[in-house]
């Protein structure tokens, strides 16, 4: 009898078929294993898609599920209605490859059955019994899921049929402009005539959706969907009739509590066959009585699950119950008994029990039902005078080497601590009864040994990423990240400063927070920032076309300077607004407004400063083709310190003006938030977390080849009280630039980037938190990182 514990219900299901698997290779044949489920419909769809992956077959005594490709077609319509027409739940009823045929003819829109995202789709609906579609009335591309979003298409039906047109009106022009011979004029032609199918297919759904009513009756609603079902499914026999059965019920529902019925009949069908050989037997605990299998997998054998004990039901006594014929909680509780002794007696060779650790999605913690521990203590009875303490300890060294592949001195120490603290001194002996944990829950092992060395003084592998003893002192995977194979952007160097590990999971990895696209409620600050950063450019543009820039302190061109701020800053609106598609046009308008108020202050300000003038913005390297750039631009990244480090980035503003009657330049960034605590001017790095000015001058002088005398961060919005920081340019700050980039180096090459944060607000603000342990500023304070970063600890010391 072995225990295994897993993360989840779905790990559970992977690791009885990972048994079914080996005992097939040892020469067990699939129809000798069974596995035994008190709660099948939570561990059946778990059990169903990971055997087909697995190619373990299965046969489910109960019937199994499979998905209905036209039912969830029809719920992903329903649910494009009432979400609000987003493209992703159109794109979604597409895939499924069961929409009718468009007014196209075969002959001038040729259509592959291989352009269906659907492969598994016929094999699927084989299994399952069901007709095939007639093929020849499938008119979907695969490419239509591009096309919407190039289409950039968010929000209701209106906002569809002017995106679409748009995207027409597109083609047609770029078809204008191609020549007939031109190997793109085909391809582009081809694309017009599947875009106005496309066209086709979304304008009669939107139709017919906006046609739905938000409340009606029952067989208001039967009538209107049965109508939308023989307009939009092929073969929707299944759907007319449940809503058939709809039209029976009384009252009133709305559209999105009808569709929320509906999905627990149209998403999957019922299969049932007979019991075919070779196939693994997945039932209830109680169908295996009398039957005999070689291996017995009890899934989900967890407290208060299965066997699940009954309580006292406090509307009917169980003495009122006896009186009145009915079962009491005594005779539950031992329908459960039998349930689960069914399972474990129809194991004739072995029997697994599992149970998760987690409960549901809200990770509620699990534990092993006590009839679980039962016969754990049972199987420890009789097999614990066969073991003894130095037994227990060398397995359990053997069983984490063959796990982790490594083996390290103070394993033995962790390893038996733990089964000094878990031993029992018995007449027979010594029974390691946590000898379980040890060699059966690889997680468990791991959190121990990275429990321990968190508690040693010195850096480990549970610090972050730094080498292990007797490893290569860099890994091959940083190879690509050397200073000589790529650049690295002022922000992301910034991180270095901040944390090490912080940096190597965003420059690096290139780990970041999984990013939902959603409709524009309120603007946040990155949204604001570059509508701000957008209109600055396009309004220095302007200026500087007009031959406004070197008058604009005169009366005549402030007023001039005004009236550019309010129109290209409409303009970019209008463009931002096509975009994001904000839900909320108040919200929106309100936005805007502001952002008008900030730069026409920023304008003034602008004009108030004679000392330089504007001479390049968005002056870019290292990036192209990301947003508007300024023509001395530089596609390849810019060398500086020697050459040694490659920048890329872009500079908001580059100003040229004299001092001391020589040209020079003044580099500015432009930030729209607020300004940071205790900056103030003359400053050099930061302590290595602000190094735009410094860098960016660096990066200008090379780009331009003049002269750069300042640096300055710019906070030109109400937020940063218009207010100007400037960077120190001296000697200081250059020795600061080299401490840095022999604390970059030194990191790459040794592969060695700790978790060790500055400050407690850098842990606060990290986008990487969730990947690094809990104290993880406590440890950087306990730990001798002056030693191991000494680079990196003069940086974080200058000003």
């Amino acid at each position: 009898m072995t225990f295994v514990e897993a993360r989840e219900p779905g790990l559970e299901a992977r690791a009885a078929l990972r048994i079914a698997l080996r005992a097939a290779e040892s020469g067990l044949r699939f129809d000798q294993i069974a596995i035994a489920c008190g709660d099948p419909e939570r561990y059946r769809p778990s059990i169903q898609s990971n055997a087909k992956r697995a190619g373990v077959p299965v046969h489910f005594s109960h019937g199994a599920k499979a998905p209905d490709p036209r039912g969830r077609a029809f719920l992903s319509l329903l649910r494009f209605r009432t979400e609000g027409y987003p493209a992703s739940r159109f794109v979604e009823y597409l895939a499924f490859g069961v929409a009718p045929a468009t007014g196209v003819s075969s002959s001038e829109v040729p259509w592959q059955p291989e352009e269906l995202d659907t492969p598994g789709l016929e094999l699927e609906m084989k299994r399952e019994g069901q007709e095939l579609p007639d093929t020849s009335a499938l008119r979907v591309s695969q490419r239509w899921e591009r096309w919407i979003v190039d289409a950039a298409v968010i929000g209701g039906k209106a906002r569809w049929e002017t995106r679409l047109q748009q995207l027409l009106d597109q083609l047609a022009s770029a078809i204008e402009d191609t020549h007939v011979d031109d190997p793109e004029y085909e391809a582009l032609t081809e694309r017009r005539a599947e875009t106005e199918r496309l066209q086709e297919v979304a304008f009669r759904m939107l139709d017919a959706l906006e046609s739905l009513p938000e409340r009606a009756g029952y067989a208001a609603f039967s009538q209107a969907l049965k109508n939308l079902a023989a307009e939009a499914i092929v073969d929707s026999e299944r759907i007319v009739n449940l809503l058939d059965d709809v039209a029976s019920l009384p009252g009133e529902t709305s559209l999105a509590a009808l569709t929320a019925l509906l999905e627990r009949y149209l998403s999957e069908v019922v299969v049932r066959n007979a019991e075919p050989p070779g196939t693994v037997l997945f039932a209830r605990p109680e169908e295996l009585l009398g039957r005999a299998y070689e291996e017995v997998i009890v899934l989900g054998v967890a407290d208060g699950r299965f066997p699940r004990l009954d309580r006292v039901d406090p509307l009917l006594s169980d003495e009122a119950r006896e009186a009145c014929g009915m079962h009491t909680r005594a005779d539950r509780d031992r329908l459960q008994k039998e349930r689960f002794a069914s399972a474990i007696g129809a194991g004739k060779k072995h029997v697994w029990i599992t149970w998760p650790r987690y409960l549901d999605a809200q990770r509620r913690p699990g534990a092993p039902s006590a009839f679980a521990l039962a016969c754990w203590q049972d199987q420890a009875r009789r097999l614990g005078n066969q073991a003894n303490y130095e037994e227990l300890i060398r397995s359990a060294r053997e069983e984490y080497a063959r796990l982790s592949g490594v083996s390290l001195d103070f394993e033995d120490i962790v390893l038996k601590r733990f089964l000094e603290r878990s031993k029992k001194k018995t007449a027979g002996g010594v029974a390691g009864e946590l000898r379980f944990a040890l060699t059966h829950n690889p997680s468990l092992r791991a959190s121990l040994l990275q429990a321990f060395r968190r508690s040693q003084p010195k850096l480990s592998s549970a610090d972050g990423l730094v080498p292990s003893r007797g490893r290569a002192k860099r890994p091959d995977w940083l190879a690509a990240h050397q200073l000589s194979e790529r650049s690295f952007s002022a922000t992301a160097l910034q991180r270095l400063a901040s944390c090490p590990l912080q940096f190597a999971y965003d420059a690096l990895a290139r780990i970041r927070p999984r990013e939902i696209p959603s409709a524009l409620e309120t603007l946040d600050a990155r949204q604001r920032g570059t509508l701000i950063h957008d209109a600055q450019f396009s309004i220095l543009s302007r200026l500087r076309d007009e031959g406004l820039l070197a008058e604009r302190a005169q009366p005549q061109v402030r007023a001039a300077t005004r009236n550019i701020v309010r129109e290209e800053l409409a303009k970019t609106a209008a463009q931002h607004h096509e975009e994001l598609a904000p839900a909320l046009p108040e919200t929106w308008e309100r936005g805007i407004a502001d952002i008008e108020q900030d730069l026409l202050r920023w304008a003034d300000l602008l004009a108030d400063d004679v000392d330089f003038e504007p001479a390049h913005f968005e002056l870019a390297f290292g990036v192209p083709g990301r947003g508007p750039q300024d023509p001395s631009s530089r596609e390849e990244p810019v060398g500086i310190l020697g050459g040694r480090l490659k920048l890329r980035g872009s500079i908001d503003l580059v100003e040229r003006g004299e001092v001391r009657g020589k040209p020079a330049l003044r580099v500015t960034d432009h930030k729209t938030g607020r300004k940071l605590v205790g900056l103030k001017s003359d400053f050099g790095v930061k302590g290595g977390k602000v190094l735009q000015p410094s860098l960016y001058a660096l990066a200008a002088r090379a780009i331009l080849e003049e002269n750069v005398v300042a640096a300055r961060l710019y906070y030109s919005t109400s937020r940063g009280g218009f207010s100007s920081v400037e960077a120190s340019l001296d000697r200081g700050t250059e020795r600061a630039l080299e401490l840095l980039m022999k604390s970059l180096e030194g990191a790459l090459h040794a592969g060695l980037f700790p978790a060790a944060p500055s400050e407690e607000k850098d842990c606060s603000f990290c986008d990487q938190r969730s990947l690094c342990h809990r104290g993880a500023r406590k440890r950087a304070a306990e730990l001798p990182l002056k030693k191991d970063l000494p680079d990196l600890f003069d940086l974080r010391s200058q000003p």
